[in-house]
């Protein structure tokens, strides 16, 4: 392997550490967002709104109906987070890479990598 090859490998943020930021960036904004009044005011309505159909029939047959439900919107607000924390990361490094070009792939090193003898330009047959 060339010194170029070690030197851009050792330079380049790997994609654990991506997921590592993204898993920060996530958490971040998951606490800021339940902390918030609003979220839980949706949570109060969304409890409010399901007591008048929980008879004693349904608490029989869905104990859990409210914590399910609850569960589920969480899930969702998960997903919407992780989205946004997925697009934000993906966001970030392609400006890193514009404006820090340590580890993006070189032009130069790309096009060499086909000099080992077999090129893929050449006709297969004559």
């Amino acid at each position: 392997m060339s010194a170029r090859k070690k030197e851009l490998q050792s330079n380049t943020i790997t994609p654990w550490l991506w997921l590592s930021l993204t898993c920060v960036l996530f958490f971040l904004i998951l606490v800021i967002a339940v902390r918030q009044p609003a979220v839980q005011a949706l949570d109060q309505a969304l409890i409010k709104s399901l007591d008048p159909i929980r008879t004693p029939s349904m608490v029989a047959f869905f104990p859990d109906l409210l914590i399910l439900l609850r569960a589920n919107c969480c899930r969702s607000l998960l997903l919407f987070l992780w989205c946004i924390c997925y697009c934000t990361s993906a966001i970030c490094r392609s400006l890193f890479y514009r404006f820090f070009p340590v580890g993006a792939p070189d032009k130069c090193s790309v096009e060499g990598l086909g000099d080992s003898g077999s090129s893929a330009d050449a006709p297969s047959g004559s």
